[in-house]
């Protein structure tokens, strides 16, 4: 049987924490034998500051120029460093209608955002995290710089929630193959109800008290087990309750966060 080929596609906002994403991005990459695709888009409006046309067009061709320059600058680096090959594009348009356009386009198993100190990545002030999360019915890897899944490092992955159907995610049992063991699980609130996770003695399970502190606690343990990266499955997603539990630990945890494929909702 022919080995699916992973296509990732990363989307930047070129701001600082581009060079961690990539760093993240490269080392599942090298893990998975994946194609790497890396897509920039940005407003006319934070580009176009004149009213006379003929200025606002030379205007777009030296923001052209300098925008190539410098994404193919960004890309030489990683590359070269972690012998990685990343194709990139870019646009100057509306950047929802953009990346939408996009992913249809490109078709990718995994899409990678990095993470602003702020909270969830945005770009031209448009919570992108969150409508990739509505559009995208793939995987998602949302990145850290406090925690960078450093290329050519042992994956050492931490469950989070119940994980039950991970043998039938093409992409969440590679990586399971990959992960140091023991298998390590975080649950809040719970016991897991999978006691068929793994069919040896090689699993630890860490249970935190359902509280305020519940996540902050979670992340402190990832750290403290040198997780390089937690996976969720939002493969049965429903309701508020849930969206605003994903939200809070891609907010709170501080390490890379694999979320599982889940069917996409009309946008």
């Amino acid at each position: 049987m022919k080995r699916k080929i992973f296509k990732i596609l990363v989307l930047s906002d070129l701001k600082k924490s581009t060079i961690s994403t990539l760093k993240s991005t490269a080392s599942l990459a090298k893990l998975l034998d994946a194609e790497v695709d890396f897509f920039h888009v940005k407003r006319p409006t934070e580009i176009i500051k004149q009213e006379n046309e003929f200025a606002a067009r030379r205007t777009i061709v030296k923001q052209h120029v300098s925008t190539s320059k410098k994404i193919k600058e960004l890309l030489n680096t990683i590359s070269n460093e972690y012998d990685v090959d990343i194709s990139s594009s870019f646009s100057f348009g509306n950047v929802k209608s953009e990346i939408k356009n996009y992913i249809r386009k490109s078709n990718p198993d995994i899409i990678v955002l990095g993470k602003r100190k702020s909270g969830l990545l945005k770009i031209s002030d448009d919570n992108i995290t969150e409508f990739i999360l509505k559009i995208f019915k793939g995987s998602i890897l949302i990145t850290s710089d406090k925690k960078v899944l450093e290329p050519g490092s042992p994956l050492s992955l931490g469950l989070l929630d119940d994980y039950t159907i991970y043998q039938s995610m093409e992409l969440e049992e590679a990586l399971m193959a990959k992960t140091m063991i023991p298998l390590k699980t975080f649950k809040i609130g719970k016991n897991s109800g999978n006691k068929d996770l793994i069919n040896n003695e090689k699993s630890v399970e860490f249970v935190f008290e359902n509280n305020a502190n519940a996540v902050r606690n979670l992340s402190y343990y990832l750290l403290k087990n040198n997780i390089n990266m937690a996976f969720f499955n939002r493969g049965n997603t429903v309701g508020r309750s849930k969206s605003n539990k994903i939200s809070e630990l891609i907010r709170k945890i501080d390490v890379p966060i694999l979320l599982s494929n889940k069917q996409a909702e009309t946008a």
